[in-house]
């Protein structure tokens, strides 16, 4: 019961929903309209179209890609491969310098100047190598100079021989006396006396040596040539020590500064070869050339346009703002091709907004798509077009004037549709217009008749 009574309510307030909402379209008072059910209404027909909201604006055709280039030095122009007009791909070879013999010689004088620095460096750690190796032979050789001087002045001082040689020297003076006199007391021939004899007086005067003490001079030369001994190691092994602690620095790093220098060099050599030839860094149209064969060039001369694919600058009124993005789809239009739309996509919009003609407008830039044109299609370069920008777009939709629809609040519509030559109250939802005409989403099917309006009757 309670269920029957809730829908009993509902209808009720569709019933006084729709009277008040006829009341609400005539413009007069509810009460009077109640009484007047028969004022003529204007209608319209729902029907099965398309509705776009866009934006538009003009632009002019620029390249994608522009680069202009010339010789790395100012130069002499020796020969042209490319003139205006001509496509080129990049890496084209588009025109040579003259006279690149002197640029040619320059980089065989800047590579041998860093060969030469190259070996300069190496010539310190060879001579360094060397010089330690010499360092520590004279200073193992002074120090066993050293050693020899100071055991002969040991000998200077504590005599000519030590005990154990004075005592050997004795022994052999004693056994070669003892030959001589048995040699000479018996039947021998003279030879072998004499023998014996110079045996004996050579003992004898090797220990006549060791028993001969030294002089004070002798003994003056030998503290003499210890002390000599001794400033020539110190000196050997302080060269020895220096060496060892690596190679002049000051030296490496002048050498090292050397190389930097001529690597530069040979760069600047290298490139200046390299530039005095042209190649296409991007893939276009030559657009101008600026010298002949002959002209003496300083800076770029050639310039290069990307064509494709085909992109355009757009201003719009930066009351666009909010219906411009990038990716959206366009629409552009040529006064040259009036037949025919192009379709293409927004690339890029700048952030910030551009004076023009006391106005402040927004700027974008849009690509065509490859497939709306016919590709070579010879578009110029500032060739100006109309733009439409796309920001939504409805396709086989139920439209109706945007007369016949009235908000009722809370995100509800309505529209009176004629039922039995009388107009009916129906929710609908909707969904995009332009001003003119709405889409019905749902509520509303095409070729039925809606009002707009009360046809005022006097």
């Amino acid at each position: 019961m309670l269920r029957k009574k809730r829908w009993v309510f509902a209808l009720a307030a569709v019933i006084l929903l729709g009277v008040g909402g006829y009341a609400f379209f005539s413009g007069k008072p509810f009460s009077a309209r109640a009484q007047s059910t028969d004022a003529p209404v204007q209608t319209a027909t729902a029907f099965i179209g398309s509705v776009t909201i866009s934006a538009t604006g003009m632009g002019a055709v620029i390249p994608a890609e522009e680069a202009s280039v010339g010789f790395y030095e100012d130069g002499v122009v020796g020969e042209l491969f490319a003139g205006v007009g001509d496509e080129v791909e990049k890496g084209d070879l588009l025109a040579t310098q003259a006279n690149t013999e002197d640029l040619e010689l320059a980089v065989t004088k800047a590579e041998l100047q860093l060969q030469l620095a190259e070996s300069a460096l190496q010539a310190i750690y060879d001579g360094y190598q060397g010089d330690l190796a010499s360092a520590r032979l004279a200073a193992l050789t002074s120090q066993s100079d050293l050693e020899e001087a100071q055991d002969t002045n040991t000998l200077l001082q504590y005599g000519r021989c030590a005990d154990e040689v004075v005592e050997d020297y004795y022994d052999a003076y004693v056994r070669a006396e003892r030959e001589y006199r048995r040699i000479n007391e018996s039947s021998v021939p003279e030879a072998v006396k004499q023998d014996a004899e110079d045996a004996l007086q050579a003992a004898l005067a090797n220990y006549n040596f060791c028993m001969t003490p030294f002089t004070d001079t002798e003994k003056a030369e030998g503290a003499a040539s210890v002390s000599v001994a001794e400033a020539a190691s110190t000196a050997t092994q302080a060269e020895y020590e220096k060496l060892q602690t690596g190679v002049d620095a000051t030296s490496v790093a002048q050498a090292k500064a050397d190389i930097a220098e001529a690597e530069y060099n040979l760069s600047v050599a290298q490139k200046a070869l390299e530039g005095a030839s042209i190649y296409a860094p991007i893939s276009g149209t030559i657009m101008s050339v600026d010298a002949v064969v002959g002209d003496t060039v300083s800076g770029s001369f050639i310039t290069i346009n990307q064509t494709q694919p085909i992109t355009l600058t757009v201003s719009l009124d930066e009351t666009d703002l909010n219906s411009i993005a990038v990716g959206y789809e366009v629409e552009v239009t040529f006064d040259a091709f009036s037949d025919q739309v192009f379709t293409g996509h927004v690339t890029r919009v700048n952030p910030g907004l551009s004076s023009m003609m006391n106005s402040n407008v927004l700027t974008a830039e849009v690509e065509l798509d490859t497939d709306s044109y016919h590709k070579p299609q010879n578009i110029p370069i500032r060739m100006s077009a109309a733009v439409e920008v796309i920001n939504d777009r409805a396709t086989d939709a139920v439209l109706v004037p945007v007369e016949a629809v009235r908000d009722l609040g809370n995100g509800l519509s309505a529209l009176f549709v004629m039922e039995n030559g009388r107009p009916t109250l129906r929710k609908v939802t909707t969904g995009i217009q332009d001003g003119t005409y709405i889409v019905i989403t749902g509520g509303l099917e095409a070729g039925e008749v809606v009002t707009t309006g009360i046809v005022e009757t006097h």
